[in-house]
């Protein structure tokens, strides 16, 4: 089976449900979080921010539950079928990458005889054994259309053949295979790698394991309904791959057992990953609670425990058979009905991009576009990147005038044709220039994160984006944002008051389950990139 989770950049206001009324403060000052190991439910949302009305409750007349229980089957298509096994009620939250599964009924019949269901669409045949668990003699779905290139599958089947998916990305590294069974124990910049399998395969089948991944509310947010938290099963001589240790406990704690972790993680809202005991006698620290877990690798003295949540899958198995043969196209069209459309990008996203990593100011834009201009060649979205120089670099001389400061004035003379028609673009402006101490990024430089442009590059980033969007470009930023919202940024007072944080907090950390922290960067910090900055869209590398 395959298994693979979306990530994405929002980089314009999502469409907004009613206000959300105040939440109670949790842990550290934040509004209680919204998802994996909750302190308390959200308010509801009104509606769910989508444009399109996606629904996960599948036609009931497209459910077939095997009489023996514990089984149920969803024809979603007559090549797309979802198989689930659970002891509880079955799963019929979304999750991250399934969010709707009210499609029109494929024709398809069904039937019990013999100990085995057996469902027939116009393309496949489905054969379940009654009352038992998954496994290859119990699950196989067998091709009935002659034209297509799908023969055969069983639970548990290898896939030589998938066409390969994603790597979270190539930083620090050579050739990476997008195999992730050949790459999976290579990192990028010290995390997980985030390999996903693809959608599409020369085996002419893939199924798709949704059951690690977490279930969505109504609101499209983490769940808070699916179950308490609590710990997962001890695997003995395992270790956690790329963990991230719970904010409670930077550096691990000491406790008596395996028990007492647990009962540390249950304890510690913020241990929404699970635990690793180190089973050595003596050892201190010997436990960490842990916020994630990448992966898992051997480790003879090691006990890794996964944590479920009410955000957690209630199937043992929730597997999703896309069985289209060579039929790409058709597998990748039966994935969007259920995974959710893709968003068009804009128009001029398909022109001509000025990207370089390099700290460019405002003054070197205006030189850029000049050079554009005088070679008459177009340019349609102009990318503000970074660059990264050792601390060690010597500051430029500082300009005439002293004091590290210097005021010019600019006139910049364009003459732009658009949409057949031709105008002449003057613009001038006056700022003061602050010789910077070094230069590496176009935000400011506490920190590699950043949300703020540095004013010894961008004196008035208002009227440098402006004058670019009146030439009609695009412009994208690139932002790092795992380092959260700091208090040197320019919208973190609004920011903090917005959340209610306590006098003297600074910071307020990168948090994606909390709804509250995630709407607030987006609508306070975000939203003056977008609105008051011109900013179009942003990337997060």
């Amino acid at each position: 089976m395959l298994s693979f989770c979306f990530f994405a950049t929002v980089s314009a206001a999502l469409v907004r449900p009613s206000p959300r009324p105040a939440q109670t403060s949790g842990p550290g000052g934040l509004p209680s979080r919204v998802g994996p190991g909750a302190v308390q439910a959200p308010p509801p949302l009104t509606a769910a921010p989508d444009l399109i009305p996606y629904d996960p409750l599948a036609d009931p007349a497209a459910v077939v539950v095997a009489s023996s229980g514990g089984a149920r089957f969803t024809v979603l298509t007559d090549r797309l079928i979802r198989m689930e096994q659970s002891s509880a009620p079955f799963e019929d939250r979304s999750t991250l990458a399934v969010l709707n599964r009210k499609l029109p009924v494929p024709s398809f019949t069904h039937s019990e005889s013999g100990g085995v269901l057996t469902i027939t669409t116009a393309s496949v045949a489905l054969y379940y054994t009654l009352g038992q668990p998954f496994s290859p003699t119990s699950l196989t779905v067998k091709g009935v259309d002659a034209g297509s290139a799908f023969k055969h599958w069983s639970f548990g089947d290898s896939f030589p053949g998938n066409l390969l998916g994603t790597i979270r990305g190539q930083d620090g590294q050579s050739a990476t295979p997008l195999n992730c069974t050949l790459n999976a124990n290579v990192d990028d910049n010290g995390e997980y790698n985030h390999c996903e399998w693809g959608l599409v395969s020369r085996d002419g089948w893939v199924v798709y394991d949704d059951t690690p991944n977490v279930c969505l509310d109504g609101s499209g947010w983490w769940s808070t309904t699916g179950g308490s938290r609590s710990c997962g099963k001890q695997m003995a001589s395992t270790d956690a791959a790329n963990p991230a240790n719970s904010a409670a406990y930077p550096t691990g704690t000491t406790v008596a057992d395996a028990g007492a972790c647990c009962a540390a993680c249950l304890a510690d809202p913020g241990c929404t990953g699970g635990y690793v005991f180190d089973t050595n006698t003596g050892e201190s620290p010997n436990c960490w609670p842990l916020a994630s877990v990448g992966g898992e690798k051997a480790a003879s003295n090691r006990i890794l425990s996964l944590s479920t949540n009410p955000a957690s899958n209630t199937d043992a198995h929730d597997l999703y058979g896309l069985f289209h043969g060579h039929d790409y196209f058709g597998a990748i069209a039966d994935y969007t009905k259920i995974g959710g459309k893709t968003i068009m990008v804009p128009r001029y996203a398909s022109g001509i991009w000025n990207s370089r990593w390099y700290d460019y100011s405002s003054q070197d834009n205006l030189k850029l576009v000049d050079d554009y201009e005088s070679r008459r060649i177009p340019l349609d979205v102009f990318v503000i990147d970074m660059c990264v120089r050792p601390n060690t670099i010597s500051p430029p001389p500082p300009p005439p005038g002293g004091a590290g400061r210097h005021t010019h004035t600019h006139t910049h003379t364009h003459k732009k044709r658009q949409r057949g028609a031709s105008f002449t673009l003057t613009h001038t402006h006056s700022h003061t220039q602050i010789a910077p101490a070094r230069l590496r990024d176009w935000h400011k430089k506490n920190d590699w994160s950043g949300f703020t442009f540095d004013p010894a590059l961008y004196p008035s980033p208002e009227d440098a984006m402006a004058y670019l969007k009146a030439l009609g470009m695009g412009i994208t930023i690139n932002i790092h944002d795992a380092s959260g919202v700091n208090n040197w940024e320019l919208m973190f007072p609004e920011l903090a008051a917005a959340l209610g944080l306590p006098a003297g907090a600074t910071k307020v950390p990168f948090n994606l389950v909390n709804a509250s922290v995630a709407y607030a960067v987006e609508d306070i910090v975000l939203g003056d990139l977008l609105y008051k900055k011109f900013v179009d869209f942003m990337w997060s590398a």
